[in-house]
């Protein structure tokens, strides 16, 4: 039990010492985090539609 009171004090004290970010960064980083996680969807996406209608082309081409 002694282990157990030890680590969640440890826990406690290192907690303390990390930097947390202002309520303002925080939110920055969230919206650039979405905005980039949307952009990559949108392009991937495209490009899905894309190398589908490609694929789609040659089969038609070859008779498939």
């Amino acid at each position: 039990m002694a282990n157990i009171k030890q680590i969640f004090e440890e826990v406690k004290i290192e907690c303390k010492k990390v930097k947390w970010p202002k309520k303002e960064e925080a939110i920055n980083v969230t919206l650039l985090v979405t905005a980039l996680s949307l952009a990559i969807s949108v392009y991937i996406g495209a490009f899905d539609l894309l190398f589908r209608k490609f694929i789609s082309n040659l089969a038609s081409i070859f008779g498939g």
